[in-house]
């Protein structure tokens, strides 16, 4: 009897479920950091697609990212952040090309730092710097 309940349980689990929307960058951060001399690779993707039409004019854009993000720990409570994103996206506004856009995006550089940790309670800080290094967005006449 103990195994059907269980079973009932993790069923009904796996069949009502929520749909969660994120986007990139992502604004939050958890407070935990590397440890002194200690990396960590992140990697991280996105997919967009939207169509609509207002007005009579129709729109369909798309895009895809792919992001990586490498942490080293300065000292035990502090890590040097880069990120470094790459993208593709593409629009257009009944069927002619308005965008096409591919490459690296803007970098960043972050420092997060805790500085208060006490029980289960713990503070960080996160300033950064970001790097106009993208490429600019290409019309379909090749212009700026």
């Amino acid at each position: 009897m103990r195994h059907v309940i269980h079973g009932l349980v993790v069923s009904m689990f796996l069949l009502v479920h929520m749909v969660a929307w994120g986007a990139h960058p992502l604004i939050t951060d958890d407070t935990g950091t590397q440890g002194q001399g200690k990396f960590q690779v992140e990697v991280t993707g996105q997919y967009d697609s939207d169509k609509e039409t207002i007005n009579g004019v129709s729109t369909e854009s798309t895009g895809v990212q792919a992001a990586t993000t490498l942490s080293y720990g300065l000292v035990e409570t502090a890590d040097l952040v880069l990120g470094l994103p790459y993208r593709w996206a593409k629009s257009k506004e009944d069927g002619a090309m308005i965008y096409d856009e591919t490459g690296i995006a803007d970098m960043s550089l972050d420092v997060k730092s805790r500085f208060f940790e006490k029980d289960r309670l713990s503070l960080a800080f996160k300033p950064g710097l970001r790097f106009a290094i993208g490429n600019a967005v290409q019309t379909a006449t090749g212009g700026l």
